[in-house]
């Protein structure tokens, strides 16, 4: 992955350093993300994996969007595509392993939002005087009225998942099945990103300014609030390398031979050497 624009310099500010380092480091992993691009082209879309592909683009551009978020300072932004990258890779890694059944559940849930987004169409443009007609392809229609039942509760409202297992679930599943899935690391990560990215989606006070310090009494100049920006930064960069890690190392497993999450793993090592580190910890 090439910089999408050089926006840290040489410097001796050893926190501006780290940010350097872990952006290299999920450039690298990134790097990874496109050689697994291409293995998905390679197969049959009626297959698993061939046909979770749009699946693994979106997490393609979640990563760069987040990364020039990060590079532009807009922070809260930042988390909140950071939080759609923990849930995409979340699912792709799941769904590369569960049972047929949640698979099909997956691919059903999916379809059936194509009738109900027509349908919040149509109630939008109502709102303003129009009235439009929801098209039914005849060979579709009895199918996905099927479907759409599928998904409701019993007050008729839709379901808001293809699933009753929660993120965690899903990642503890992942865990039983691929040996070497750090189920631990990633659930810290879950923990560390979700609750102060759905703040900022929800646009309370708190998500608007978590970034900043101030609401946990940091002071100072200036400098004292660009430092603790360099740290978010360089953690989210560094989670965002472990999140594609954790994904390598599902693929590797599905796939066979040299596995690309011991690769993976080696960036992470390559740089915490470079920053005298052991292990991955979070600066704040």
């Amino acid at each position: 992955m090439k910089n999408s624009e050089q926006f840290i310099k040489c410097t001796e500010d050893d926190n501006l350093r780290r940010v350097i380092k872990f952006h290299e480091y999920f450039s690298r992993q990134y790097d990874l993300l496109e050689r697994i691009e291409k293995g998905f082209l390679e197969i049959n879309e009626r297959e698993r994996m061939g046909g979770l592909y749009p699946l693994l683009n979106s997490v393609m551009s979640g990563a760069i969007s987040t990364d020039i978020l990060v590079q532009k300072g807009l922070l809260t932004e930042a988390y909140i595509t950071a939080r759609a990258f923990l849930e995409r890779i979340t699912n792709l890694c799941y769904l590369l392993v569960c049972g047929e059944t949640e698979y099909q559940d997956f691919i059903e849930y999916s379809q059936q939002k194509v009738v109900r987004s027509l349908i919040s169409r149509q109630k939008a443009y109502s709102l303003i005087g129009h009235e439009i007609a929801i098209p039914k392809p005849p060979e579709l229609h009895q199918k996905m009225k099927a479907m759409m039942k599928k998904f409701e509760k019993p007050s008729g409202k839709e379901k808001g998942s293809w699933t009753v297992l929660t993120i965690e679930k899903r990642m503890e599943y992942v865990g039983t099945t691929v040996s070497s899935f750090r189920t631990q690391g990633y659930l810290a990560i879950k923990e560390y990103l979700y609750a102060d990215a759905s703040e900022s989606i929800h646009g309370t006070l708190y998500g608007a300014m978590f970034h900043t310090g101030i609401l946990y009494g940091l002071k100072g100049d200036k400098a004292v609030g660009e430092k603790y920006l360099h740290g978010l930064r360089a953690n989210l960069y560094m989670m965002l390398g472990l999140l594609i890690e954790a994904l390598c190392k599902v693929v590797g497993d599905r796939l066979g031979g040299r596995n690309i999450g011991e690769e993976a793993e080696e960036n992470f090592e390559v740089i915490g050497k470079a920053l005298g580190m052991k292990k991955a910890q979070p600066n704040h």
